[in-house]
């Protein structure tokens, strides 16, 4: 079994228990808090929706969650991110 880890959803305040392999990625800096949704696909590139509402596409390199507690990132809620 795979260890898991605690995360905090900051919009929300909701708290789940993740496997310690879930992929994340940086929190773009201008990623609309609206929105908080970012895709990625097979070759890391992220797509996203900037604060300022243009569509972004960049590349990405996700981590594994337990390389990353105590940051703020974006982490996938289900299969992939």
């Amino acid at each position: 079994m795979k260890r898991m880890i605690t995360v905090v959803d900051l919009l929300s305040g909701a708290i789940t228990a993740r496997q310690s392999d879930t992929r994340t990625l940086d929190v773009p800096a201008d990623l609309d808090p609206e929105s908080s949704v970012a895709a990625l696909d097979g070759q890391s590139v992220a797509s996203y929706r900037a604060a300022s509402g243009k569509n972004i596409r960049c590349a990405v390199h996700p981590r594994p969650l337990s390389w990353r507690c105590g940051e703020r990132n974006a982490s996938s809620p289900g299969r992939g991110i």
